[in-house]
């Protein structure tokens, strides 16, 4: 019998290697893909629930003698870092509108003490209800909020960057619109921008 010739093993050997890194290949691609979309369905999820408790607090924002509404035109490192303050009825538990108390809490982003980005952090504090004995408490939202944005229209319809005592004539009212935008970005680099606007009930009918 004729065995192999030096030279046909070789092209064999070149052939399964070839064919070795083309399945290595499409396995790495597809796992790659499939990282990817979870990543992504991540960002998406994590944006719509800061969006939607953010939503749910100013839409139930304190009018009359308990009203505070305050908002600073920030940035860090030129990014939008703006920085709100507000009293609510809504309660932080609750997935849905429940009111059981009253609840000073604010929003801010600062630089992450553990890397080189930042962090959304919300601070609450009850005023009043049954949670009110439990005094201020500080959390970390979340570290891939690379921006946050916020614009506020007046009753006459012109946008305000900030709403303080020195803006939109009067912290005695509050904004009939408010504009959120958050600027996400993952541990592997995808950027999005997400938006949302909120009309507060006390402010009256919408323009």
């Amino acid at each position: 019998m004729k065995g192999f010739t030096l030279l046909e093993v070789l092209i064999a050997t070149v052939l399964t290697a070839l064919i070795l890194s083309a399945v290595y290949g499409a396995y790495t691609t597809g796992l790659e893909s499939v990282q990817t979309a979870r990543e992504t369905a991540r960002m998406n999820q994590t944006a719509r629930a800061l969006l939607e408790m953010m939503k749910r607090e100013i839409q139930c924002a304190a009018g009359e003698d308990l009203m505070l509404l305050r908002v600073e035109d920030r940035e860090l490192d030129g990014r939008p870092a703006d920085r709100i303050e507000l009293i609510t009825t809504a309660s932080p538990s609750a997935a849905v509108d429940v009111r059981t108390g009253l609840y000073r809490v604010a929003y801010e982003m600062m630089k992450d003490p553990k890397g080189e980005g930042y962090v959304l952090y919300r601070t609450q504090e009850p005023l009043a209800g049954e949670a009110a004995f439990a005094g201020r408490q500080f959390y970390q939202l979340s570290r891939w909020v690379w921006g946050f944005d916020l614009a506020y229209q007046d009753r006459e319809g012109n946008l305000q960057e900030s709403w303080t005592e020195d803006a939109a004539g009067s912290m005695e009212k509050l904004p009939m619109l408010l504009k959120l935008k958050l600027m996400l970005k993952t541990d592997s680099g995808q950027e999005r921008v997400f938006t949302m606007a909120v009309h507060p009930e006390l402010a009256g009918p919408p323009l």
